[in-house]
């Protein structure tokens, strides 16, 4: 996908779909769910202007929060999602020079599949974690909740990495 604004906001309104009318709807034995909206943040170009990449992630979760009557569960953790892509994104490029990073977008393609798929458990990981925590709202259980937060990582990754191993390949 290139940085065309369009294909964005083209892609966004696919993903909420996709995401309220589909996926919402599968709970792998009660404990996995997919999110696939997240891709959307996984994939911002590194030249996206931090406050923008804060904002779509807040938006992305908000409007994922109207559409399931949830309070502010999917805002916040897309948020954090989008603060910890922010600061992780660079640790995960090549090192090349600065000049040529503004232009990266993230994909299998672009950071190599290993550092992909371990930038892509890290976002999907921190949003899992924080969605199954709020919505818990403790942690006395915390080792059904870390098993629901792994298993859903797992399956939300298997889907991800799967729609980009196909895009990459085509």
């Amino acid at each position: 996908m290139n940085a065309n604004p369009l294909r964005y906001l083209l892609f966004f309104v696919v993903l909420v779909l996709v995401q309220v009318l589909t996926l919402n709807n599968v709970h792998l034995f009660g404990y996995a769910s997919p999110y696939l909206y997240i891709w959307f943040i996984i994939l911002l170009p590194y030249a996206t202007p931090r406050y923008l990449t804060l904002f779509l992630g807040f938006l992305l979760g908000a409007i994922l929060d109207l559409m399931n009557a949830t309070p502010g569960i999917h805002a916040f953790a897309t948020t954090l999602a989008a603060g910890v892509s922010i600061l992780a994104l660079p640790y995960f490029m090549p090192h090349e020079d600065e000049r040529d990073r503004v232009h990266i977008i993230p994909s299998m393609r672009s950071l190599g599949i290993g550092a992909f798929v371990k930038y892509s458990v890290l976002i999907v990981f921190v949003h899992h974690f924080a969605l199954y925590a709020i919505e818990a709202f403790s942690f006395n259980h915390f080792f059904h909740l870390f098993f629901r937060v792994i298993v859903s990582t797992l399956f939300t990754l298997l889907l991800i990495l799967s729609l980009e191993y196909f895009k990459m390949k085509r």
